[in-house]
């Protein structure tokens, strides 16, 4: 199917580091695999795109780090940075049966026709007991020029993950959708608390896309960006 162009992974290799977005994601990343990732181990990143999560993985303890991906563009970035990296599709990974201790896939399944297809090769490639993280673009009515960009083929509402996940015989140990925001979380504020109404979803794609953008200019004219940039439209899976 179609995929992001050469700029969308401009942009990403870009802002990745410094983005509050992806600032927060491998900061979860990092806490959902906090002791989970073997010392010297084998980790894998299915859908790699630049490159970040796996020096993270090596952070955390792993001797042996690779990624994979489909676009060639997001490649030779990664390959520029020093990564182990193969191209291939998500559905049939280049990997032994039973080789990766730690299997981590974020926004990858959304962009696939057969998301359990995908899915069921994350396990084939896994040792028993291996941690499995995945990540996916939450709530069908975020959907957005955004995911269009990105080449997303859905958002999903969380029944439809899980009917994914258990369908390629994987079993939840936790899901949630991810935020990190402080000051929100002092407050008691949760993402479900948002109520889902036309204001408020037209108010978020408006937001996405300034986010998308990457300019704090744009954000002007938009005076709810500070209260709900903090919220994620991301769940998170940590399965084994």
């Amino acid at each position: 199917g179609p995929q992001p162009d050469a700029a969308y992974f401009a942009l990403m290799a870009d802002v990745a580091g410094t983005h509050w977005w992806y600032v927060g994601r491998w900061a979860i990343l990092a806490a959902l695999l906090a002791g989970r990732v073997p010392a010297g181990g084998t980790a894998v990143d299915v859908g790699c795109g630049t490159g970040e999560v796996l020096r993270l993985l090596a952070a955390l303890g792993a001797g042996r780090v690779a990624g994979t991906d489909l676009s060639t563009d997001a490649l030779a970035v990664a390959r520029a940075r020093g990564g182990g990296v193969l191209q291939s599709v998500a559905e049939s990974l280049p990997f032994r049966t039973g080789s990766a201790d730690v299997v981590v896939s974020l926004e990858v399944i959304e962009h696939l026709d057969d998301d359990v297809a995908a899915l069921r090769e994350l396990v084939r490639v896994s040792v028993p007991g291996a941690a499995i993280v995945v990540t996916v673009p939450a709530y069908p009515w975020l959907f957005s020029e955004h995911d269009v960009r990105a080449a997303h083929r859905r958002r999903y509402p969380r029944p439809a993950l899980h009917r994914a996940v258990e369908a390629a015989g994987l079993e939840i140990e936790r899901s949630t959708a991810a935020r990190w925001d402080a000051e929100h979380q002092a407050a008691g504020m949760t993402y479900f608390d948002l109520q889902v109404n036309a204001r408020m979803a037209a108010e978020l794609r408006n937001i996405e896309r300034v986010i998308f953008r990457g300019t704090a200019h744009d954000a002007k004219g938009f005076p709810g960006l500070k209260q709900l940039t903090p919220f994620v439209s991301t769940n998170v899976l940590e399965l084994n």
